[in-house]
Formats: C-alpha cells, sequence, structure tokens
C-alpha cells in the first residue's frame, strides 16, 4: 500500500494515477475497510476536505456514509449527522443518486438547491458527487467536498467517476463472495440434516466417542441393537458392550485411530444389555476438529446375525450336496465306466459271440456311453455349486503345477470327440511340440469344458468347433470358436456376471439350461492364476470364449 506521502508529494496528475494504483492494491474481501480507505486516499489527491462513500439503505430510504475521511470536516459531518442523507431530504447527493447523473459546482455556497447543513454547517464550496453503480444497479454516491471554491475541475470529475466504478466492481465482488458463502452454509445446514436424518433412520449402529472411550452420540438403531438407550450410554465408556475377553480392542483401536487410520468392516462380538452376544462388523473412523486434529471416532456396526447364519446354512447345504448327492454320483459314474469297459473288453473276443450277442453287447456300449452325457452335465452342476460356495467363502484353493498346454487341449478333443462322435471338433495347434504352463491342471480343464459345452450346447450339430492356442508375449492364448447364434455387446457385457443366463438363445437337443455359473466361475479360476477370460462375437456369426495364462518360463 502507498503512503500518504509518496500521494501528495506529486503533481496533482500524477497523484490521480498513483491513487489509483493505491486503490488496486486494497484487498477487495473486506468491504467497510477498502471503503474507508478509500475515502482517505482520495481525500488526499484531491486535497479535498472531505470524502464519503454513500450506500443507499433501504429500510431507512437513506444514503448512508459507509467511508468518510478522518479529517476536521468529515469528523464534524458525523457529529451533525449529515453522514446520513434521508431521500426525502433531498440536495445535491440524493439527486445525483436518483436521477444516475454526475454532479460538479464551484460555488456550492450559492447553489438554492444544496442542504443548509452542507453549505453553512460544513461551509463547503466546491463539491463534486458522482452515481456509484454495482452490476449496472444503482447502489449510492461518491461525494468529494472543498472550503475553497472553484477548487475542482473537469479532470476531477473523471478521476472520482473511476473511482466509482472500481469501488462498484469491489462492492459486486464482495456480494458474490458472500452469496456463495451464504448458499454454502446453506448446503452445509442441508447436509447435516440429511446427514441427521441419515444418522437417525440408518438400519447400522452409528455411535461416536471421544479419545478415551466416552460416548457421545447413540443413535435409534444402536438402542435396538445393544438394547441400551441413549440416555444409558451417552456419557459411559464404550467398553461397557465389550466381552471381557475383547477389552483389549479398543486400545488397539484407539491407537490406529490416533494415526489417522481407518478400520474397515472389522468383525468382532459386542454384549447386549441382556447379556447376550451379537456379532458385529464394525467400521471405525477417526473425527477431527477445523484445525484437523484428531478429536474421536465414529462407529458403524452392523449386527450380522442373518449372515453367519445363512454362513452356517450354506456350509450344511455344501455338505449336503457333497455326501448326499456328489458321493453317489461318482459311485454311479464308476460303475458305468467299470461296466463299459468290461463290457468293451467281453466284445473283443468276438470268436466266442454269436452275431446277436455282438450286436446287444455294441449296443449296450453305446447306450453306456451316452449316458456319460447327463451324468457330466449332472457332475458340472454340483461341482458348480461347490465352487461357488467356496469363492464366497474365500476357500478356494488351486494346486499349481507344471504341464503341457498342447497335451491337454489333446487329450480334452479325444475324449469329447468320443462322447459326441457326430459333433466335427478341429484343433489349430501353435508351430511349436510343447507349450508349459504353472497352473492348476484340474481347474484349467474346467474353465476349457465349459468352453467346449457351451460351444456344443449352442451351435448346430453339423457346425464345427475350432480350439486353438496361440502365444501372444508372456502369455498364451486359449479360444474355443463356434458358429451358434453369436452374442450382442450388451450380452457380452453381462455374460460374466454370476446367474446370468441368455434367455433367448435356443440350445440343441439333448442339452440342458445350466444355472448360469460356469462363465462366472471361469473368469473367477483364471484371474487367480493371473490371466484373462474374453469374448468375441458378432450375433448371427457365432462367439469366440477365449482365456489366457502365462506361459512358464524355465
Amino acid at each position: 500500500m502507498k503512503s500518504s506521502g509518496n500521494i501528495t508529494s506529486t503533481a496533482k496528475p500524477d497523484r490521480l494515477l498513483t491513487t489509483l494504483q493505491c486503490l488496486l492494491e486494497l484487498p477487495t474481501t473486506d468491504v467497510a475497510e477498502t471503503l474507508h480507505q478509500t475515502a482517505q486516499f482520495v481525500t488526499k489527491a484531491l486535497g479535498v476536505d472531505k470524502v464519503d462513500v454513500f450506500l443507499y439503505d433501504a429500510h431507512s430510504q437513506s444514503l448512508v456514509a459507509k467511508g468518510t475521511s478522518i479529517t476536521p470536516m468529515g469528523n464534524k459531518e458525523k457529529a451533525l449527522g449529515l453522514d446520513i442523507l434521508p431521500l426525502a431530504n433531498g440536495g445535491r447527493v440524493v439527486e445525483v443518486y436518483q436521477t444516475g447523473q454526475p454532479y460538479k459546482s464551484g460555488q456550492t455556497h450559492l447553489d438554492p438547491y444544496e442542504l443548509p447543513g452542507m453549505k453553512e454547517d460544513l461551509g463547503i464550496k466546491s463539491e463534486i458527487a458522482v452515481p456509484l453503480d454495482v452490476d449496472s444497479h444503482r447502489q449510492g454516491v461518491l461525494f468529494a467536498s472543498s472550503r475553497h471554491p472553484e477548487s475542482l475541475t473537469q479532470q476531477d470529475l473523471s478521476f472520482l467517476e473511476a473511482v466509482s466504478h472500481w469501488v462498484g466492481v469491489v462492492i459486486h465482488r464482495a456480494e458474490l463472495v458472500e452469496e456463495q458463502a451464504r448458499k454454502g452454509r446453506s448446503r452445509a445446514e442441508n447436509n447435516l440434516r440429511h446427514l441427521a436424518a441419515i444418522v437417525s433412520s440408518s438400519n447400522d449402529a452409528i455411535l461416536s466417542k471421544d479419545l478415551s472411550g466416552t460416548v457421545i452420540s447413540w443413535n435409534e438403531a444402536a438402542e435396538r441393537q445393544y438394547g441400551y438407550s441413549t440416555q444409558e450410554m451417552v456419557g459411559q465408556p464404550i467398553t461397557r458392550i465389550f466381552p471381557p475377553d475383547r477389552q483389549q480392542e479398543f486400545a488397539q483401536f484407539m491407537e490406529r485411530i490416533g494415526r489417522g487410520e481407518q478400520i474397515n468392516n472389522y468383525e468382532t462380538i459386542r454384549v447386549r444389555k441382556d447379556g447376550n452376544q451379537v456379532p458385529v462388523s464394525v467400521t471405525i473412523s477417526p473425527i477431527k476438529n477445523s484445525r484437523g486434529i484428531i478429536i474421536g471416532a465414529s462407529t458403524i456396526a452392523r449386527d450380522i446375525s442373518e449372515r453367519i447364519e445363512l454362513e452356517q446354512q450354506r456350509e450344511a447345504f455344501v455338505d449336503l450336496v457333497t455326501h448326499e448327492l456328489k458321493n453317489p454320483l461318482l459311485v454311479l459314474q464308476g460303475n458305468v465306466q467299470l461296466a463299459q469297459r468290461r463290457l468293451v473288453r467281453l466284445l473283443s473276443q468276438k470268436e466266442y459271440l454269436s452275431e446277436e450277442h455282438q450286436r446287444l453287447l455294441e449296443d449296450c456300449i453305446l447306450r453306456l456311453a451316452q449316458t456319460q452325457h447327463p451324468l457330466r452335465v449332472q457332475q458340472r452342476l454340483i461341482d458348480d455349486l461347490l465352487d461357488l460356495a467356496r469363492i464366497r467363502e474365500g476357500k478356494m484353493e488351486l494346486y499349481l503345477a507344471l504341464f503341457d498346454l498342447i497335451e491337454l487341449v489333446e487329450k480334452t478333443i479325444q475324449e469329447y470327440q468320443a462322447t459326441y462322435p457326430n459333433r466335427l471338433i478341429i484343433f489349430d495347434p501353435p508351430e511349436r511340440d510343447a507349450l508349459l504352463v504353472s497352473a492348476d491342471l484340474d481347474r484349467v480343464q474346467q474353465v476349457l469344458d465349459n468352453y467346449l459345452t457351451n460351444a456344443l450346447k449352442f451351435s448346430l450339430s453339423s457346425e464345427p468347433i475350432r480350439i486353438g492356442i496361440a502365444e501372444e508375449g508372456a502369455h498364451v492364448r486359449i479360444w474355443v470358436q463356434d458358429r451358434g447364434p453369436g452374442l450382442t455387446k450388451e450380452q457380452q457385457a453381462h455374460v460374466w456376471k454370476r446367474h446370468y443366463q441368455v434367455s433367448s438363445t435356443p440350445i440343441q437337443a439333448g442339452w440342458r439350461p445350466g444355472l448360469g455359473l460356469g462363465l462366472y466361475l471361469c473368469q473367477k479360476l483364471i484371474q487367480q492364476q493371473q490371466g484373462s477370460v474374453g469374448v468375441e462375437s458378432t450375433p448371427g456369426e457365432g462367439a469366440t470364449f477365449w482365456f489366457t495364462l502365462p506361459i512358464h518360463k524355465g
């Protein structure tokens, strides 16, 4: 900010320019202080006895001086009450406000339209008044006055108009800031009310405590979940609901909270007022004051009793599926395969069999082979259910081993070709004899089986199925291509989701719809082995499902 000495020690035109520069350097956030400083600077720049920044006050219907020179005339004006000019009293300042036209006079003491107080009490002989507009709306008047006649020029009038324009910009900016602040406060209040409503109506227990563990707030869900009313818990230690063998959790939690950490979905046990234990999943977050200092913690606790009960029921279901369905099915599959091998061996001794017996044996072998398909489908459905349960519980285990992927694909094609002799399966191998990967062979076989089964299920029996292997840098891609109805872009986006089925896609005779789990499980199994899955399809032109695995570096 420039000093008054710097302003008054220069020629008047230079003083006016210097004053404008000083005004531009004033802070624009504190309007009252800016208007006060403006009056002081302009007084010195013009060499007058007083400068006022009048703003209109709608309540009193008056022009009120919000910035006035600290000079003898300025002090006397306040003492006489001339810093408030009712519009009804008239005068040159009021006239300028009402007409919007600037006014300059060097003979104010002879002006019959000026207020007597201005002429006689303050002794004003020269004056300039210019309108003060804020965002194109009249807000007040900038008024400069002197005890000396003919002491103000047209240049002074232009200068005061420039100052008035700048003051209008400052006030408008302040109004915008205040409006934004008001909206911000309104939004904050609405957010607080919204948050309070959420906390109050939440089904989860929500509470807060200080760093010592004293409960500060306790919502209705906490009352229902733990049995204690708000009055019973506020002001009490939170460890009141901790079982004896979990009291140490509080110190462990608060140590992490003190470091600014958040505890997410921690499963533990709490004690209700009636003494019964309730399993909960808690999320605990630090509470900070306006200076960023941690002063407490908020807790959201969800009763997970139903989820645990469902998990127990799911485990019981898995046990049921394993012992009551899967094991008998395995026995049945084993017996069918054993009977098939024995009949094949018996048929090999044709010299001891009549033609009728040979035909009967061949028919039995064929029927046993056809039985393998529905048994395999049922086995896959049961395995999918078991895998889904393992994935949900995080118990899916992989047994990695080094094996030749080309050999696995060739063996799989041979088995499917034997099971479905009327279908043509074409293999496009890579240009090498072996391709080693470190993966779970059974799980890779499961993915390949799923892709092949889908291709057979959704394409005409007259159309071939192609399987290929291609190297892509450090990975190998295995793909299965059919000429079925294909998939739309939307179907491709959803096909990997659990239980998703393309209902409009027809399946071939002899096949049944699945559970919509196969591709979901394929994605999970391959991702756990650092691979990826995908599909490329055009409706009406078939689909190509693929997966990748890292190539063994050895």
